[in-house]
């Protein structure tokens, strides 16, 4: 199909009956989708609702200095399935204001390079924490998106 299509355009291009432009933009980085993040005013609460009503799991809790931390799996999810996490979402934060995507790459300084070449933005410089690099950036439409690797 592939092969087929490639040679209708160069008969088309060749006739010239189309023009076509190419644009390369920095190297693509692979990504696995690793979780998702929720705030909550109470984790714990709207973690048993995820667990009572979806089936998910409890794989770990973490108790910071301001916050909880919720990381639930779906109960048959296969070991490295993407997580659903909870956390105390900021007083100050909106509801709905909270939720990104976690995407699991190879090289993080590459991904925001390459976040940034297709229109993106770079929200945080990365770094290093909690047995990670990660850095946060935006999508062309605003959505905000964490990037990690685990160390």
């Amino acid at each position: 199909m592939i092969m087929q299509y490639r040679k209708t355009l160069s008969i088309l291009l060749g006739l010239g009956l189309m023009t076509a432009s190419v644009t390369v933009a920095a190297a693509q980085e692979t990504a696995q989708m690793r979780a998702a993040r929720l705030g909550a005013s109470d984790p714990v609460k709207l973690a048993t609702f995820y667990e009572t009503a979806f089936g998910f799991t409890l794989l770990r809790r973490i108790d910071g200095p301001t916050y909880v931390e919720m990381v639930l799996r779906a109960r048959d999810a296969p070991a490295g399935a993407a997580s659903l996490i909870l956390m105390t979402r900021p007083g100050d934060l909106p509801v709905g204001g909270f939720p990104y995507v976690i995407l699991g790459v190879s090289d993080v300084d590459r991904a925001v390079a390459a976040a940034i070449a297709n229109g993106g933005t770079k929200v945080s410089e990365p770094r290093d924490g909690a047995g990670v690099r990660y850095a946060m950036i935006k999508d062309p439409e605003g959505n905000q998106v964490e990037v990690l690797k685990p160390q």
